[in-house]
């Protein structure tokens, strides 16, 4: 899902790709991570997967707190897993708590701590994920909870994360609401669209929240993808 995903397909690396629909068009404007490319071609849907995404924010239930914008007034010392900041969902994270009156600086001068949900690439699992073509790299999200080294997260989450799942089982959290006009005015902004993150689809989700989000993940290509090739992806569906 990282930015990666679209370079490889205009370089021609590969000819179709899946990502969230704020890569492309992130690229096609050349913000963020993708202000220095050149112009992007022009690029063809194939299909729209239907996976949402919501980005969440949760904190240790034991905190009383109920908002992103309570945490900033308490100056809480939020263990938070975050996404890196050069990240694409990491500068939407950012701008989000920034605009709570939150920044990664802040966070760890009020006596917590910004943590990655992903071990560390070593050479090792570098040359492992070369040789192989895909990532083998695993979460450390399951030990932090475990060892008490945090409290909290804001990530982006679905039904099937590895992430979501291991800090809601194995910690007591609570997922914060946001300022929906703050998420409002981001949307229009950053190309996001405004979901309703559902209660009970983690632990911790107490009731229906409102969040950024993307619904859907594209499969796409450049224009000029092979009709075979689209054929054959629309019938594995």
């Amino acid at each position: 899902h990282d930015y990666h995903n679209v370079l490889s397909v205009v370089s021609g690396k590969n000819q179709i790709g899946i990502t969230m629909p704020s890569f492309i068009d992130w690229a096609h404007r050349r913000i963020g991570v993708y202000r220095d490319m050149e112009p992007l071609p022009e690029m063809r849907v194939i299909a729209a997967l239907n996976i949402p995404v919501w980005l969440a924010a949760a904190v240790d239930r034991a905190s009383g707190i109920t908002s992103l914008r309570e945490l900033a007034e308490k100056r809480y010392p939020w263990k938070a897993v975050l996404p890196p900041p050069q990240n694409q969902i990491g500068v939407y994270i950012e701008r989000i708590m920034e605009a709570h009156g939150i920044t990664r600086e802040s966070i760890v001068a009020w006596g917590g701590a910004d943590l990655r949900p992903t071990r560390p690439r070593t050479g090792a699992v570098r040359a492992a994920e070369h040789s192989r073509g895909t990532s083998i790299l695993g979460t450390q999200t399951a030990e932090l909870s475990k060892s008490g080294g945090t409290n909290g997260f804001f990530l982006y989450v679905n039904g099937q994360s590895a992430w979501g799942r291991d800090l809601t089982v194995h910690g007591d959290l609570r997922f914060l609401r946001f300022d929906e006009a703050i998420i409002d005015k981001l949307n229009a902004e950053l190309g996001g669209q405004k979901l309703t993150l559902p209660a009970r689809l983690f632990p911790g989700v107490d009731e229906d929240l409102p969040a950024a989000g993307w619904r859907h993940h594209y499969i796409y290509g450049k224009a000029g993808v092979p009709d075979d090739l689209v054929a054959a992806v629309l019938e594995a569906l």
